[in-house]
């Protein structure tokens, strides 16, 4: 497995990123550490936990830590990042109880680990995010050098700007990488918009969920994702994969590999058979031309419904600007 560089930081991640959701919950501690040792056998080495819940609990990270101490893995040789729920905790007047949160849900977690840092703490989006808030916790938490850099996830565009700037202008932590939903039947307008943003700003980008729920993969209903597409690029999957002796759902994460502004994929493997079967995922050479039949597929859901030179697709709704002031529209040919 290679590695790539994550946006503008010093951290070099695998081209997998072993996701531990199903830790604790759908497997038990043994199991856990066998895929540990499969994936970083197989040079996988960026690992992200669940981050500690509200109440403290946090059992990935114990599985996590117990495994690294116990194969005496050197903190340096992985790459250790954790999630964490950006909540409006404000209440009685407090303005820095959401940052505070946000310190003290890094430190419970960094217990269960028995480590001193993070690699990368990744902050999911809220509808009531309080931008002064999470840039006062996330310099904290770098100068006290509990976390190294800091991620997003499910950040709309302008939100993502929004930290760029406040931090450029006030020389405040910046955010190094993005992490969105990206999958043949994602919403192709929001990761299009995305893509160029982490391209233009030099941000790492981590792409969840490539199998969309296991239905690229042919392990749920497309009915229950609401894909009508889904059919077709299921169909372009099976061939695609079986001219590379592979299964539909190493085709997927093969494609979304394939993106150049993708620095990983993160996976949530609960078989040594699924973690084998993404592990040879990376080594699937698509073709030009495969590349272009499955991002057609994938970009047919932002094609335009019309065509931009035809008038009569003008909504006849909004009245032209002629019809609402003639006079202003002769002063605009002057």
């Amino acid at each position: 497995m290679k590695t790539r560089r994550l946006g503008r930081s010093d951290l070099h991640v695998s081209q997998l990123c072993l996701g531990t959701a199903s830790f604790g919950w759908r497997i038990d501690e043994e199991t856990s550490h066998a895929l540990l040792d499969g994936f970083r056998e197989a040079g996988g080495n960026f690992i992200q936990t669940c981050g500690a819940a509200a109440d403290g609990t946090a059992v990935a990270e114990s599985y996590l830590g117990r495994w690294a101490q116990s194969r005496g893995v050197p903190r340096g040789d992985i790459i250790v990042a954790s999630r964490c729920d950006v909540m409006d905790d404000r209440e009685g007047g407090d303005i820095f109880r959401t940052a505070s949160s946000i310190r003290r849900r890094c430190e419970q977690t960094l217990r269960e680990l028995g480590m001193r840092y993070l690699d990368l703490l990744v902050l999911e989006w809220a509808e009531s995010l309080a931008m002064d808030e999470v840039l006062l916790a996330a310099e904290t938490l770098v100068r006290a050098g509990l976390v190294r850099h800091f991620a997003v996830g499910g950040f709309p565009a302008w939100r993502v700007m929004e930290w760029l700037g406040h931090s450029a202008r006030r020389n405040l932590c910046r955010i190094e990488a993005m992490q969105i939903e990206l999958s043949l039947i994602s919403n192709a307008a929001v990761n299009l918009e995305a893509l160029a943003l982490a391209r233009s700003h030099r941000l790492g980008l981590v792409a969840r969920a490539p199998l969309a729920g296991g239905l690229l993969a042919d392990r749920a209903e497309a009915g229950r994702h609401g894909a009508e597409a889904a059919h077709e690029a299921m169909a372009a999957l099976r061939r695609i994969a079986a001219a590379h002796g592979a299964g539909p759902g190493q085709a997927a994460v093969a494609w979304v590999l394939a993106h150049a502004d993708v620095s990983s994929v993160q996976i949530m493997p609960h078989t040594m058979a699924r973690l084998q079967e993404h592990i040879a995922a990376t080594s699937i050479g698509l073709s030009f031309s495969e590349l272009r039949r499955l991002d057609w597929l994938w970009k047919a859901t932002v094609r335009p419904s019309f065509d931009d030179d035809d008038e009569s697709d003008v909504s006849p709704d909004i009245p032209r600007l002629e019809a609402l002031a003639p006079e202003a529209s002769e002063n605009l040919n002057v």
